[in-house]
């Protein structure tokens, strides 16, 4: 059959969104082939998974999401290899148990089951649980199998099963069941501490994750990068000299760079080091490195990279690309620049990201008070044309901030 692909202007909202046989993507992702690669492979998995099995309510997204991402990530091993798949992997797991450390174990947002009672915005239910928990407890069934292959037929039989219907996550658990009887005889539903219901409705992180160790000669170096890195003074200019980014995968970038995220906050030395020695390497890679710098220049408070942030935010304006560093500018010292920058570049925004951008900038403010009202209007800036910016001489203490 055939899969063609529509690339979409910077102002859609949504970076990818599958339908039968045609894929939607937003244009700056092809600045990544990495990237790009995989929202690809995701949004035709979404054919199967999310499109001829559809989950029979948004309670249950991972069953659409989950086995998604498991299938992307069976594809990614076949065509690139083990290691490319577990250094992708640990990238998002990695942003799994940050965003759980923000939310707390207990977040009923972590469940695969979560209730949807009233009050509850629909919003939260497509959160990283939803696709990497999910992933972990079908790469556990996988484990369960004996054998990644033999899965994969089961996968394939369960979609002829209930293809064009719409299903909840019993009739896959008992699909399975029936599919390898073997392993209901041995009672695997109630395994202590991996016991399926605690999987479905448990709050927390998944209860087992994929071994990654293939991935070990692509997330070593990094690693080996960020002890470099991490303490309070900038390391030896001859160590660091073994480690050339310029030859990394974009993913590896990524990983150091969230890894340093971790480490934050870091010395304004530290920041003028990192600075001098990748930002200009940063600049002419994709969006997905230079956010992540610029939240670290952000949430260190480090002035002399401020025209990158301006350039970014006009440049850039899809919701994944502007809410994460508005968010740190309006939690850090910067909400100033951010307001600015709103107001220059509001009316190329999508209506909704205008809307969420308002909520982060003025969240007492009457033009966010109604949810469900359409667009919001475009406002007058406040600011002058030309609004001071902060002095760029801040001290090692300013650099402190952390969202």
């Amino acid at each position: 059959g055939r899969c063609d692909i529509v690339f979409l202007p910077p102002c859609f909202p949504i970076v990818a969104m599958e339908n039968p046989c045609l894929t939607f993507i937003i244009a700056s992702i092809m600045e990544s082939s990495e990237f790009l690669l995989i929202d690809v492979i995701h949004e035709i998995a979404h054919g199967w998974f999310g499109n001829a099995v559809t989950n029979a309510t948004w309670e249950e997204m991972w069953l659409s999401e989950g086995l998604a991402t498991y299938a992307q990530r069976r594809i990614t091993t076949e065509a690139y290899g083990e290691a490319f798949t577990c250094l992708e992997t640990v990238v998002r797991l990695d942003a799994l148990h940050r965003q759980l450390r923000v939310l707390g174990d207990n977040s009923p947002v972590s469940k695969l089951q979560v209730k949807f009672d009233p009050g509850v915005n629909p919003s939260t239910l497509m959160n990283l649980f939803t696709y990497e928990k999910g992933f972990c407890f079908v790469s556990y069934l996988s484990e369960l199998s004996g054998d990644c292959r033999h899965f994969d037929h089961f996968l394939r039989d369960y979609i002829l099963e209930f293809k064009f219907k719409s299903v909840v996550a019993q009739d896959l658990i008992d699909y399975f069941l029936r599919y390898f009887p073997e392993l209901q005889d041995a009672a695997v539903t109630q395994r202590e501490g991996l016991e399926f219901e605690r999987w479905l409705s448990g709050c927390g992180p998944p209860p087992f994750e994929p071994d990654l160790s293939a991935g070990a000669t692509l997330i070593g170096p990094v690693q080996d990068l960020c002890k470099l890195w991490g303490s309070s003074a900038p390391p030896d200019r001859q160590a660091v000299t073994p480690f050339d980014l310029s030859t990394w995968s974009t993913f590896q970038v990524v990983l150091f760079l969230d890894r340093m995220l971790d480490h934050s906050p870091l010395s304004h030395e530290v920041m003028g080091s990192l600075s001098g020695s990748y930002s200009s390497l940063f600049d002419g890679l994709n969006a997905e490195v230079q956010i992540r710098w610029l939240q670290l220049v952000v949430r260190n408070t480090f002035y002399p990279d401020l025209p990158r942030i301006r350039s970014f935010l006009h440049k850039h304006t899809s919701r994944m690309y502007t809410v994460p560093l508005y968010e740190d500018l309006v939690a850090g010292v910067m909400k100033c620049i951010a307001v600015e920058i709103f107001y220059q570049t509001q009316q190329r925004l999508h209506p909704n990201l205008r809307r969420t951008l308002q909520q982060i900038l003025f969240p007492s403010s009457s033009v966010t008070a109604n949810q469900n009202s359409p667009a919001p209007p475009t406002v007058a800036h406040p600011l002058p044309s030309s609004s001071p910016t902060p002095a760029a001489t801040a001290t090692a203490s300013a650099a402190g901030t952390t969202a």
